[in-house]
């Protein structure tokens, strides 16, 4: 005689809409099984067990980048003691895993191994309609994780297979072929840097942050967790340096808006490394649109997916920093502590920067400053007029010359410049100020006699 088969049907339920599928995420949707008439007297005279399988076929976008790991299918890990978001991969070449129990009046258990819940756990979301069920089906709802690296369309085959025995051993009861799911994902976000070159003079390396901004491109808003810099060594196998994190603050990108942030200074100095911007986000309010029935769950019940999932991850290279070109005429600076104590002796150094072609004689005078701030505020010890010789060179620094500068008050002091003259350029330090604290002990000044 014909067997008869099972009342059992699967479909694919999908609170997310599958094209704004971001890469790197986690995209879930759900297999729902129903079995009608459970407990009705079933074709069925010992328990069995229900296996599932999947396959994926990749579509690429013309135009998409070709980097990145190709779609994959996981099944939630629910064994005792696996971590949170831990999974299984689904997509294993003649191979299935068990996803459910059938007991022998047809009701549809979680095996404990595999991740679902009963379907009354969904009664209160608006969404989960399973077709013809009824007061008589059993329904189990499984979650399926999607994960692609890179923008392509991917369409999911899924398949389920009843066996009898609980391990599957016995025969083959019924098949059920899902129609296909297409998902596609598309990349959440754009890195941009500004190209600008800093010009500071004398040539020096910037000493500015780095700005750059990320623009969220697809229709759905996304959290940053986490924006870094990290340099790898060219050829190398892993990170040269530590990983610097981004000035500014991270939050919710909305659709098409712009976050800026910037890298601290130096970050990218080393030209023989590469440096990416890596990017951790997540989709913003992801439990509640991919699991929409835990926020209906009874207080105090066991909830139905604990921990926040794995972030998303997106790199972007670096690109090196425009430089401006060294300035041909030389550039005075003076380098000294930031603050002073009164009466405490203060080093000044008169330093040159900038190209210098050839060796060549340099006349030093230090000037009074623009305030007019003089023998009232300070006493300087020192050449004050003094001829140096400057070194040849590309942009190196050179140090001049040094005087000592002796602060006689308090407050801010605003330093005399140095002015510098050769045969066919004059320069002259630009302002610099110390802030002069008082003297640790009490100083009384005396006039000479």
């Amino acid at each position: 005689p014909q067997r008869a088969s099972l009342p059992l049907r699967a479909e694919a339920w999908m609170p997310v809409d599958p094209s704004s599928a971001l890469v790197s995420e986690l995209f879930v949707l759900h297999v729902v099984v129903v079995i009608d008439g459970a407990g009705q007297g079933l074709p069925l005279r010992s328990p069995a067990s229900l296996w599932v399988s999947c396959s994926i076929q990749t579509q690429e976008d013309p135009d998409a980048n070709k980097a990145g790991a190709q779609p994959a299918a996981f099944v939630l890990d629910a064994t005792e003691g696996s971590s949170c978001w831990s999974m299984l991969p689904l997509e294993q070449q003649g191979k299935s895993i068990k996803a459910a129990d059938l007991t022998a009046d047809g009701e549809l258990r979680p095996t404990g191994g595999v991740f679902a819940v009963d379907g009354t756990r969904l009664k209160g979301v608006s969404s989960f309609r399973p077709k013809g069920a009824d007061k008589t089906s059993s329904v189990l709802v499984m979650p399926v994780v999607v994960r692609s690296g890179r923008d392509c369309r991917a369409v999911l085959s899924l398949r389920l297979e009843a066996r009898a025995g609980a391990e599957g051993s016995g025969r083959l009861l019924q098949t059920t072929v899902l129609p296909n799911a297409t998902l596609h994902f598309r990349a959440a976000l754009q890195v941009s840097f500004d190209e600008r070159a800093v010009a500071t003079p004398g040539g020096r390396a910037s000493v500015l942050p780095r700005r750059f901004s990320i623009k969220a491109l697809t229709p759905v808003a996304v959290r940053l967790r986490r924006v870094e810099a990290v340099q790898f060594a060219l050829g190398g196998d892993g990170p040269t340096l530590e990983p610097v994190p981004a000035l500014g603050s991270l939050g919710k990108v909305a659709p098409g808006s712009l976050h800026v942030l910037a890298l601290p200074p130096g970050t990218d100095k080393d030209l023989e490394a590469a440096s990416v911007m890596s990017i951790s986000f997540v989709r913003d309010g992801f439990t509640a649109a991919f699991f929409p029935w835990a926020a209906t769950d009874a207080a105090g019940a066991e909830p139905s997916i604990r921990g926040e999932p794995p972030q998303a991850t997106t790199e972007w290279p670096i690109p090196k920093e425009a430089q401006a070109p060294v300035s041909e005429t030389p550039y005075v600076e003076l380098e000294h502590a930031p603050t002073g104590a009164v009466t405490e002796p203060l080093q000044v150094k008169v330093i040159v920067r900038g190209r210098t072609k050839f060796a060549q004689e340099v006349k030093v005078r230090v000037v009074q400053s623009d305030t007019g701030e003089g023998s009232e505020r300070f006493f300087i010890s020192g050449p004050t007029g003094t001829q140096t010789i400057l070194l040849g060179r590309n942009g190196d620094r050179q140090v001049c010359t040094t005087f000592t500068l002796v602060p006689l008050r308090s407050g801010m002091l605003t330093l005399p410049r140095a002015h510098l003259s050769a045969g066919e350029w004059e320069a002259t330090s630009v302002a610099s100020s110390v802030f002069v604290f008082p003297a640790a002990q009490q100083v009384v000044m005396r006039s000479g006699a």
